[in-house]
């Protein structure tokens, strides 16, 4: 999952039982909702569905991204009612991505909310925050691997790990200049790429007790030349004791959109 991405939930035809039951569970009996002659006399003709039962109508559990999360809790949200649902309207929630973070060990993802009717009028917006509860990879596994995310959350359907410590060796995996929530941070700009990179280079090395200066090779995968040079200076930002072993590879394209280079790893821990 990523920012930007669009999920949507399933669709539903109102009835007067979805407005009596609501009634029933909330205790909000008022007749504008369930009274079929009371609402012919409002300037709606037709009982209106309860806000907050539109609002429920856009549970993220309900749509196709619970399919992508592990498990998730509501955190907070909010809402701007736009237009009333009635009887007979068909609605359908959609959810899009805006934001992924981290504070600590916990993963926190906000979308975007809007509930469409029919005829794609827009009846509510908001927005839903959610803390996801993905499965931490067991740090250690069997040959005494030990996988290391630097207090990530990390889901168990990825088939790769961000890091993965064997021993005294550490092996990086391909790193692109990404900030938390997967953007890149300078479109266009190799050189502020790879100290991004290096950045979190450095928080996964710190996490175990080591530095970029305990990298002992690195492998460079870059879509141009045009400013490649000028990356030597951030090294020099890095590596501050002794240089690493390195090979460049000059390629047509990086899966990660807008990313120029792209840097995996492997560094060597030292005992004390």
């Amino acid at each position: 999952m990523k920012v930007g991405d669009v999920f949507e939930g399933p669709s539903k035809t109102l009835t007067d039982a979805h407005f009596l039951l609501f009634s029933g569970i909330t205790g909000d009996v008022h007749p504008s909702h369930y009274d079929v002659e009371f609402a012919k006399k409002t300037r709606f003709g037709k009982p209106l569905a309860h806000g907050l039962l539109l609002s429920s109508l856009t549970a993220l559990g309900a749509s196709s991204a619970r399919e992508q999360l592990d498990g998730f809790v509501i955190v907070e949200q909010g809402y701007r009612h736009l237009k009333p649902a009635m009887v007979g309207d068909t609605v359908q929630p959609r959810f899009v991505v805006e934001k992924i973070w981290n504070e600590g060990q916990k993963c926190f993802t906000r979308f975007q909310t809007v509930l469409l009717n029919q005829r794609g009028e827009t009846l509510l917006e908001g927005f839903h925050v959610y803390r996801v509860i993905a499965p931490i990879a067991d740090p250690k596994v069997p040959d005494d691997r030990q996988i290391v995310t630097a207090g990530r959350q990390w889901s168990s359907q990825y088939t790769y790990v961000p890091a993965l410590r064997v021993g005294n060796t550490m092996w990086i995996s391909g790193t692109t200049g990404t900030d938390e929530s997967g953007k890149i941070t300078a479109p266009g700009d190799i050189v502020e790429q790879t100290r991004q990179i290096f950045r979190k280079f450095e928080a996964l090395l710190s996490s175990v007790g080591g530095s970029c200066n305990d990298i002992v090779q690195t492998h460079d995968f870059f879509v141009t030349t045009e400013g490649y040079k000028a990356t030597a200076a951030v090294r020099r930002e890095f590596f501050t004791t002794a240089n690493p072993t390195s090979s460049g590879v000059l390629v047509a394209g990086l899966l990660r959109k807008d990313a120029l280079i792209e840097i995996s790893a492997v560094a060597v821990l030292r005992d004390d």
